[in-house]
């Protein structure tokens, strides 16, 4: 399934030859700026665990660019937002916040996933805007968790209610 925004879509990445050769490229845009995320490998390391999703929007399933890119570690109960980029170009095109909604379209199909997690640097504001937009809750701080010693801001989403774990207390 695709979501649309301005003349653009959001899709699963399913690891067509074409798909791989614009993750590459998107890898390489996200180097040229200052944040130093994964380098190519380590991403589609990432993408070999099970439960890994990278969603992105772009022209087509089978564009050779695309516009941005949100990695998510799906474990048994929550997940983690590894990482979510948006080119400059296309950044007042509302593309991180489509992102951000297939992301939670797709954790909430998982009945047992109860919340995803994610850090932000201080210093992006952008993105701390769009997140409580969202509704994310700000719930902690992670100091110099960055490279460069930038703190970062922890946020959660919640899904559902959360299953109960224990066993049910007999009666009788």
């Amino acid at each position: 399934m695709e979501t649309r925004t301005e003349a653009l879509s959001v899709f699963l990445f399913k690891r067509t030859s074409s798909q791989l050769a614009a993750l590459e490229s998107i890898v390489q845009a996200w180097h040229l700026g200052p944040e130093q995320f994964w380098e190519y490998d380590s991403v589609l390391s990432a993408l070999s665990r099970p439960g890994c999703l990278l969603i992105y929007s772009a022209d087509s399933a089978d564009s050779k660019e695309w516009a941005g890119a949100a990695l998510v570690d799906v474990g048994p109960f929550s997940a983690d937002l590894l990482y979510v980029y948006v080119r400059p170009e296309a950044r007042t095109k509302k593309i991180g916040r489509v992102l951000m909604e297939k992301v939670f379209q797709e954790l909430a199909a998982k009945k047992e996933i109860e919340a995803l997690f994610l850090e932000v640097r201080i210093s992006n504001t952008a993105a701390q805007k769009l997140y409580k937009t969202l509704d994310l809750e700000l719930i902690g701080t992670r100091k110099r968790y960055y490279a460069n010693g930038e703190d970062a801001l922890i946020f959660k989403a919640s899904f559902g209610s959360p299953p109960n774990h224990e066993s049910e207390p007999s009666r009788g």
